[in-house]
């Protein structure tokens, strides 16, 4: 067989050569992050039209306090789904069960 080596592919002419790239353990998946993109696009795009257009009005006839409110919670749920993307969880225990 032409190319074949009679070792079963572990001689000198199936190791890597010292140029080639070695792929990492973990490959980053870009598609993981599609879903919170897309919910902080989201987040980000209602809550800008939120304090451009509504809030003037609500401030200006209720309170100030609901601009400072609606940008209290803003980052809050910003930094919740950033916790949620980028931490690990760890290990997720599981009850005990008894049987009898």
């Amino acid at each position: 067989m032409p190319g074949g080596s009679k070792s079963g592919g572990r001689g000198p002419s199936s190791s890597p050569l010292p140029h080639t790239v070695v792929p990492p353990s973990r490959p980053l998946r870009p598609s993981r992050y599609v879903p919170v993109s897309a919910a902080t696009f989201f987040l980000v795009g209602s809550t800008t039209l939120f304090f451009c257009f509504t809030c003037p009005w609500l401030s200006e006839r209720f309170s100030v306090a609901v601009p400072i409110y609606n940008g209290v919670i803003f980052l809050f749920v910003l930094a919740n789904f950033c916790m949620a993307t980028f931490m690990d969880p760890g290990i997720f225990p599981r009850g005990e069960y008894t049987y009898g």
